[in-house]
C-alpha cells in the first residue's frame, strides 16, 4: 500500500518477516527534486474490533508512539524501513513501532481467529530547498487511518484503508 502526497513524498506500507517476527514495515520515498527531513511515524491510537458488536472497541490501555527518522532524506531515495506492526513469535502480543513499549493488547475474552485493529496514524516531513533551508518551519503532516488485520496463528497480516 502506498500513500503518494502532492510534494512526490511517498509512504510505502508492506507486508514482510524476519527470523523473529512478522508485520507491516513503513518507509518514506522522496522523489521530489530536493531533500526532506523532520521524518517521523506516529501511531496514535490503536483499537481492536469487536465482532459481536460490529464496531471497534473504545480506545484503552494503549501507549501511544512515534518514531523520529534522524537526517534528510535526498531526492530520489528510499530510506530504511521500520516496524509499523509487528508480531514477535516468542512475545503474546502485536506491536506498534520499533520497541516493545507500544503493544497491542487483544482483549483476552475475544477468541476471534484473526485480530482486526484500526491505527490512527501520523507521518510527517518537512521538505527543503536547493540549499537545504525549510521550505516552511512547520512540517508537512499526513494525517491516516490504517486497519490491520493480524492472523497470528498463520503468521500473515493484511491492510487495508477503511
Amino acid at each position: 500500500m502506498t500513500l503518494t502526497t502532492p510534494e512526490h513524498v511517498t509512504i510505502v506500507l508492506s507486508i514482510a518477516s524476519a527470523a523473529n517476527a512478522f508485520g507491516v514495515l513503513v518507509n518514506f520515498a522522496n522523489a521530489r527534486l530536493g531533500a526532506i527531513d523532520m521524518l517521523s511515524i506516529a501511531v496514535r491510537q490503536a483499537r481492536s474490533f469487536d465482532s459481536s458488536h460490529h464496531a471497534y472497541r473504545f480506545p484503552a490501555g494503549f501507549n501511544a508512539g512515534k518514531v523520529d527518522i534522524s537526517g534528510q532524506l535526498q531526492a530520489g531515495c528510499a530510506g530504511n524501513p521500520v516496524w509499523l506492526v509487528r508480531k514477535e513469535f516468542a512475545l503474546p502480543n502485536l506491536f506498534a513501532l520499533n520497541n516493545g513499549t507500544h503493544p497491542m493488547v487483544w482483549p483476552n475474552n475475544d477468541h476471534s481467529k484473526v485480530q482486526r485493529w484500526n491505527l490512527d496514524l501520523l507521518f510527517t516531513y518537512r521538505p527543503l530547498d536547493e540549499e537545504y533551508r525549510p521550505l516552511s518551519q512547520d512540517p508537512n503532516v499526513i494525517d491516516f487511518s490504517l486497519t490491520v488485520l493480524a492472523d497470528i496463528a498463520n503468521k500473515k497480516m493484511e491492510l487495508s484503508s477503511e
